[in-house]
């Protein structure tokens, strides 16, 4: 083969081959659905902590996460419901904070889930619900701990103002 037959070929082949890296390229990114794109970047919110929680006091502090690597921090919606189900779901919050006190339940089980969202995006699936049980101190225990209180008050206040009237000079 002659040097100028080469030197022909040379430009087609070098054409070819960035033919096939475009259509290589192309192809990579046709095989990466939108909805698969979407989901590498989508938002996962989490409850924090253990999935059961225990109260005596009818409070407690949930805390929760999203995992981003990049853009505006997280806005995050939470909610509470009565059943697991969520079907009578009831917003507490939104905003950007990660972390909210609850009071003021009564005894039962309530459940609490959230989800988060980026900026104008879609919001996030809900988070797997957390689930806080409230037993609240029985009464009894409640009002001897109240007897024992008064007794140390009056205790107290009986010691203070006998040794006051010792000390008093006539």
């Amino acid at each position: 083969m002659s040097s100028v037959a080469a030197k022909a070929i040379l430009p087609r082949l070098l054409r070819l081959a960035l033919l096939a890296a475009l259509l290589f390229c192309a192809l990579s990114c046709w095989m990466i659905s939108p909805a698969a794109a979407a989901e590498s970047t989508a938002l996962h919110a989490e409850m924090l902590g253990d999935p059961r929680l225990e109260s005596q006091a009818g409070s407690s502090t949930l805390t929760w996460k999203a995992a981003h690597e990049a853009g505006p921090e997280p806005t995050y919606e939470l909610q509470r419901a009565s059943d697991e189900s969520f079907s009578d779901p009831k917003t507490l919050y939104s905003g950007p904070d990660q972390g909210r006190y609850v009071s003021g339940l009564l005894d039962g089980s309530y459940y609490f889930r959230v989800r988060a969202r980026q900026g104008d995006a879609a919001w996030s699936e809900w988070s797997k619900p957390q689930r806080l049980v409230v037993t609240h101190w029985p009464k009894n225990r409640a009002l001897g701990l109240m007897a024992v209180g008064a007794l140390v008050f009056l205790a107290t206040a009986f010691v203070v103002l006998r040794g006051t009237a010792k000390v008093r000079p006539s």
